[in-house]
């Protein structure tokens, strides 16, 4: 979203109204379509809050009135002598100044129905890369401890778990990839922070792979997939959501298919 476009509903409704640029707040306060209650989405909390709790765009909506100050008023002039000829005609006083111009309540009415519509489709393309991207974390997450688990396929266990950890390090990610992918499998993103840090921690182990021999392909392809998990949580327009997804999906199932035993 655009820093110059706003989306306003009011707290008691859920449908969204927008894009509208700041300027335009103080038109809509004036019509009382406006109120301090109106919620604004912000791009920064990811969701809505009040106008009341945005003092910048407060201060646009509702401009502090100028305070008025009285000048003193300037002594009487001693009387003088009546002029001898006619005095000049006095200049017309000057008429009251024109107010500002304020849009018809119709046409307000007009722009915001036209605008609804705009904010009803930028709505839905969120709500719909949001899902994209969850969706691929989650896939993504699969498949990363299905990558931890590979190792171990079809061959000798070790003898103890403090053995299969030493050999095969990347064991100690597949509780959390899964605690993650079941939180993610109910819809919450509440979990993101974390999963941005999983994915950090998956960049410096693909790191320690690429220095490896043997093993550099599967950090290239980790690294593709930890970088494609960490953008699923920050991507909302569909075609970023889905790219990100994509990189996950193929970076860990690509690292899980060279993992397994020869």
């Amino acid at each position: 979203m655009s820093a110059q476009e706003l989306y306003l509903r009011p707290a008691n409704a859920t449908e969204a109204r927008g894009p509208f640029p700041p300027e335009q707040l103080a038109d809509l306060a004036r019509a009382g379509e406006v109120t301090p209650e109106t919620l604004v989405y912000d791009t920064t909390r990811e969701g809505w809050v009040a106008l009341a709790e945005r003092p910048d765009l407060l201060a646009l909506a509702f401009p502090p009135r100028q305070r008025l100050t009285l000048k003193p008023r300037p002594a009487p002039a001693p009387a003088s002598p009546p002029p001898t000829e006619a005095a000049p005609a006095e200049a017309a006083a000057p008429g009251p100044a024109p107010a500002p111009a304020v849009p018809p309540v119709a046409e307000i009415t007009e722009i915001l129905a036209q605008s609804s519509r705009t904010a009803e489709a930028e709505e839905a393309r969120l709500v719909r890369g949001a899902t994209v991207g969850r969706r691929g974390a989650l896939a993504g997450l699969l498949l990363a401890a299905g990558s931890g688990l590979a190792p171990l396929a079809g061959g000798a266990l070790p003898a103890s778990p403090v053995a299969a950890l030493l050999a095969h390090p990347g064991l100690l990610l597949v509780p959390v990839d899964l605690v993650l992918a079941a939180l993610l499998a109910t819809g919450a993103t509440g979990p993101y922070p974390f999963l941005r840090f999983r994915a950090a921690f998956g960049l410096g182990y693909a790191g320690l792979l690429l220095q490896q021999a043997d093993a550099a392909g599967a950090g290239g392809a980790m690294a593709v997939g930890a970088a494609g998990l960490f953008a699923c949580t920050l991507c909302y327009r569909p075609l970023a959501s889905g790219a990100a997804a994509v990189a996950a999906v193929l970076g860990y199932g690509f690292t899980a298919w060279l993992q397994l035993p020869a």
